[in-house]
């Protein structure tokens, strides 16, 4: 009986290692889009994996997930002086949720939020000062009156 347990989870666990996805990084050196999906270079199928890019210093540059070929999850970008400059997350190859983008200094530039892939909500700009730069209202990602915006 003990051997025949043995024997079954010997094969559950050889089962369950051939259905999970093993995780790829690379260098966004060596990624490439083709009609809006991204591939590893000198690869047929979709990339899978996480990308990351590094300025000439090795500080981190930008960083994403990318899913058969679609960005996927947290995407960010940052400064050469490791300040971060943007963060926006992606669900199938869509912008979903809060987008921001900062100034060098910290200072927040931008602040918008996207539903399945469209503006959608109000859109904040700011200058490096921190003084208001604009505010506009999308609605599926066409300009509307700020009235007929929730927040």
């Amino acid at each position: 009986m003990k051997k025949l347990l043995l024997i079954i989870s010997l094969l559950l666990s050889l089962i369950s290692c051939e259905e999970q996805e093993v995780i790829r990084e690379i260098d966004a050196s060596e990624f490439q889009l083709k009609n809006g999906i991204y591939y590893a270079l000198n690869e047929e199928k979709p990339y899978s994996g996480n990308v990351t890019s590094f300025y000439p210093n090795g500080q981190l540059d930008s960083e994403m997930t990318v899913v058969n070929g679609q960005p996927d999850g947290l995407v960010q970008k940052w400064y050469e002086s490791g300040q971060l400059e943007g963060a926006l997350t992606f669900v199938d190859g869509k912008p979903e949720g809060l987008n921001r983008w900062w100034y060098e200094n910290g200072q927040l530039r931008l602040e918008s939020t996207f539903v399945n892939g469209e503006g959608n909500g109000v859109s904040r700009q700011w200058h490096e000062d921190g003084s208001v730069k604009s505010e506009d209202c999308f609605k599926g990602s066409e300009y509307t009156d700020m009235s007929n915006c929730n927040e």
